[in-house]
């Protein structure tokens, strides 16, 4: 039996413009016994109280690139996934017009 992955790092915004924003995580620090397969990538945007997965990240890459809206508020959530557990890691964002 496996023990859920750690937490991977929290999501932070790298770069954005208009319509997108580029966020990048740190890995998780313990797998709990079963190699981790993907990232999953979960995009809220305020008021909606609905949760929608933008992209799962199966090479393990640790940043992607989400379309966005600007001057709107996001939560951000980014799982680690093994076998049959996954953990979140969520930041809350605004954006703003790019220059």
């Amino acid at each position: 039996m496996t023990d859920p992955p750690s937490r991977p790092g929290r999501p932070e915004i790298v770069d954005y413009d208009k319509d997108y924003a580029a966020i990048h995580w740190t890995p998780s620090q313990h797998d709990g016994g079963s190699p981790i397969q993907k990232y999953v990538v979960d995009k809220r945007e305020l008021p909606d109280p609905s949760w929608h997965t933008v992209h799962f990240c199966f090479l393990l890459r640790l940043n992607f690139f989400v379309v966005v809206c600007v001057n709107q508020f996001f939560y951000f959530d980014v799982s680690a996934v093994g076998y049959c557990t996954l953990t979140p890691s969520v930041i809350a964002l605004q954006f703003v017009d790019a220059l």
